[in-house]
């Protein structure tokens, strides 16, 4: 386990001061949120697949995420937001709708098109490569 002191955070202290950055400008600080569910939890062990299952597919979205939102930069360079907090909610959301196929007439998302264009390449580039090797 993790501590505010532990060998993590001390290997990061002392990268920093190998760069030459005794002092950086952020301090290094170990964070966490304690739950306690082991402790609360009876039978905890019979959440463990949940809990698994839940921070898989999580880290899935993120890839995918991070892939939209790069290739969308790569491909309109000259692309400038006054907020990036908002232009990666809009990629998460336009993942999200894309996955549960519905549109929101409410509450539009600029990069919805874009992750249907996007998705349906990755799509049939896979459909392609699937074809090619059977």
């Amino acid at each position: 386990m993790a501590t505010q002191d532990g060998p993590a955070v001390a290997a990061i202290k002392r990268e920093l001061r190998a760069q030459g950055l005794e002092k950086p400008a952020a301090h290094v600080r170990y964070s966490t949120i304690a739950c306690g569910c082991r402790a609360k939890l009876k039978n905890a062990e019979l959440w463990q697949p949940l809990l698994a299952d839940i921070s898989e597919r999580s880290g899935l979205y993120e890839t995918v995420v991070s892939a939209l939102l790069s290739n969308f930069l790569a491909r309109h360079p000259g692309t400038i937001t006054r907020d990036w907090k908002h232009f990666v909610d809009q990629g998460w959301t336009a993942i999200e709708k894309r996955t549960a196929q519905k549109e929101d007439a409410k509450h539009p998302n600029a990069l919805l098109p874009f992750a249907n264009e996007w998705l349906g390449e990755m799509w049939m580039q896979r459909w392609d490569v699937h074809a090619r090797a059977g």
